[in-house]
């Protein structure tokens, strides 16, 4: 069972926070129910591409999420349910099918103020962060860059957040020394209600003791 979760923890995509000493802007987009399917995916230092585990996200407009990560093509024409990561009043956890027990990754709330930022074009671009803007699955994004010093493995991240998606990161690029990329991208967003219950069933788990 301890393999499992290790296995877990090490696969799930946890959006990390961004320090905002700005104040958000009259612009806010208001906040809104979306789905978005994401491609998850390694650019190997030779050039080559190796799909990994990709995902699709629920967010309420409370900012309740869940994310399904699935498995790479088997083989068989199907992909197979793999992780489960809610992020509740609670906090963050995490789950597997099969498993009577939810893994809590983290107890740190978004605070609102920062979930108003995100959600204002001239607030993202304001933070000392801010690199550019790009197109995204429709939607303008503003880049966040930031370089990773030595020794670690990592050279630089790059993440990418749309004012009408808020706080979730829709491109992420992870950048290694080698020249090999860690990429999660959003392919669709679709803005649209998700249940009320989106994460009841994970609620109502045991939370696992350490």
């Amino acid at each position: 069972m301890k393999k499992v979760w290790n296995a877990l923890c090490v696969a799930v995509f946890v959006v990390g926070l961004v320090t905002f000493a700005q104040t958000p802007g009259d612009d806010a987009e208001p906040a809104r129910s979306f789905t978005v399917v994401m491609a998850h995916f390694r650019i190997n230092a030779d050039g080559s591409k190796t799909n990994l585990r990709d995902r699709i996200v629920y967010a309420k407009a409370n900012g309740e999420q869940r994310q399904t990560l699935y498995d790479p093509n088997d083989g068989r024409g199907s992909t197979r349910q793999s992780t489960v990561v809610a992020r509740t009043e609670e906090g963050l956890f995490v789950t597997a099918p099969g498993l009577t027990e939810r893994k809590l990754l983290s107890t740190t709330a978004v605070p609102q103020r920062m979930q108003e930022c995100f959600r204002s074009a001239r607030c993202l671009s304001a933070n000392p962060r801010f690199v550019r803007t790009e197109e995204l699955a429709g939607l303008q994004v503003y880049v966040y860059r930031d370089n990773v010093p030595p020794p670690n493995g990592m050279e630089w991240i790059e993440q990418s957040y749309s004012p009408k998606t808020g706080f979730l990161a829709l491109h992420r690029v992870s950048h290694f020394r080698d020249g090999s990329e860690d990429v999660l991208k959003a392919t669709s967003v679709e803005f649209k209600d998700v249940p009320d219950d989106l994460n009841d069933d994970i609620k109502t788990m045991p939370i696992r003791k350490p």
